[in-house]
Order: structure tokens, then sequence, then C-alpha cells
């Protein structure tokens, strides 16, 4: 490489040909950038310029805000190690991934790559060794399977009623939305488990349960004994049935928030 190019320089122009020539599509960028003879090594095998041009198009129709961004460089005379990432919003078909077409999945999309770039005594790009994560790739760009919300929510409420709350990381995020508010899931174990300490015998009974989508309507006629006191309500030894309305948002296969309202009044006037 020539001796007159500093590391700033280098720097710059391998931020600015993943800024305008990668993710913006501009061919002069990409041209003037890399040398004759480009080689590019990557986990599925070998490609030259046209191919890498190829599958730039293919990132770029499929996700919306497509950007490369660059992390760490290391520049040693003709050699540059860098870590990049491509990232965006998976929003159309794409049609360059290694299993073929793959449908939008709507979902935020980041891939991070190991480069190490050579360059001839001109400053040209002329060859690049590449590793990322194919499997990790994949993952995210495949639809997610899809959640049986029926059985998810009643394994939750069984949870509850058998006194499994050390197993509700199986069904709820951590954290987890509740009440507008994102909470730790150990907090939300320990309210749980605080109730269930006031109330022994504390039981969810769900009387009418509606599901649309990825959200969960519930209602319930709560019973029990309150044996301390609950919610600032002294225990009278008398049981109670309050009722209780919630909802519930399902993300990736677990709980993310919880809505519920109680109806305390009943517990007093028990």
């Amino acid at each position: 490489m020539n001796s007159t190019v500093d590391r700033t320089d280098i720097v710059d122009a391998l931020i600015r040909v993943g800024q305008q020539g990668i993710a913006g599509g501009d061919e002069t960028v990409l041209d003037e950038y890399f040398g004759p003879g480009f080689v590019f090594h990557g986990p599925d095998g070998d490609a030259d310029l046209a191919g890498l041009k190829t599958f730039w198009a293919a990132m770029r129709a499929a996700f919306s805000d497509f950007a490369v961004t660059r992390g760490h460089m290391v520049v040693e005379g003709q050699w540059v190690g860098a870590q990049t990432r491509m990232s965006g919003h998976f929003d159309q078909e794409f049609t360059a991934s290694p299993v073929g077409v793959l449908p939008p999945t709507g979902r935020p999309f980041a891939l991070d790559l190991l480069n190490i770039f050579r360059f001839d005594d001109d400053g040209k790009l002329v060859e690049e060794w590449c590793l990322y994560d194919v499997r990790g790739m994949l993952a995210q760009l495949q639809p997610a399977p899809q959640t049986d919300i029926p059985a998810l929510y009643q394994g939750y409420i069984d949870a509850l009623n058998e006194r499994r709350v050390g197993t509700l990381s199986k069904y709820v995020h951590d954290p987890v939305i509740v009440n507008s508010t994102p909470t730790p899931l150990a907090d939300y174990i320990a309210v749980i488990e605080s109730n269930i300490d006031a109330v022994p015998d504390f039981h969810w009974g769900i009387e009418n349960l509606q599901i649309q989508d990825d959200v969960i309507a519930v209602r319930f006629t709560d019973t029990g004994t309150a044996v301390k006191t609950w919610f600032g309500i002294e225990p009278t030894g008398r049981p109670f049935r309050m009722p209780e309305m919630a909802f519930y948002h399902v993300r990736d296969g677990k709980i993310g928030s919880v809505e519920f309202l109680l109806d305390l009044d009943a517990v007093r006037a028990a």
C-alpha cells in the first residue's frame, strides 16, 4: 500500500464504502474502492465483487433502514482487521439467504461480522476474509415458531395455583411489563409470593378467557382467606370471592406484559 496513505484515510474510506457503497448502493464508490480481481472468502465460499453487489442489493431491498457500521479497526501495512455490523428491519422478501427466498418477519435484524482486508499498493481492496454466524443469521431471518398461547397460559395459571412460582421463567419474560411498569421477573415473583403468604389458599379461578392474536383477556373470580394484612385490609378469617380482570401480551413465546385490576372492595365486604 502506498506509504502516503495514513491510518485515518484507510479507516475513513472503510467507513465510507460501508455507508455509501454497501448500504447506500453507490456503484461509483464501490468501483473506486475495490481493485481488479477482488476475491471475497466467506462462510459460504468465495465470491467476486459482482456477486457481492448482488447480495448487497438484495439486503437493501429486504431490510428497511439498512445500515453498515464499523467497530474496532486495526491497520497494519496492507492489512486491516475490522468489526462490522449490518442491520435493518426485515420488511420485504429476502432473495439471497443461504437457504433460498425468505418472507419478511417485520423484526429487527443485526449481523455481526469479523473482516480481514488486504489492499494493494494503490490502496485498492483486493482480498477479504469474512466470518459471521450463519446459523444465528438464519435464526433472525426465519419466522419465529408459533406459540401455543392457550397451553402457555394454562401452564402459567397452573404454576400459580400449584405454587410452582419458581418455574415462571418458562412462561414470563424477564423483565416483564406489569401495569405499564418494567419489572424484573424476580420482583414479580416476590409480589406473588407475598400475596400467597398473606392469602395461603389464594386461587385464580378463570371464568372467561379470550385470545386474539397475541393478546389474552381473562376474567377471574379469585378466592381465598387472608391470614395477614393484604393490600391494607386486615384479615377477618372469612373467605372472599374477588373479581379480577387481566390482559396479557405474548411475544416471542412468553408473556411480555400484564395489566390487571382487582376489585378489593369485594375483599373488604367479605
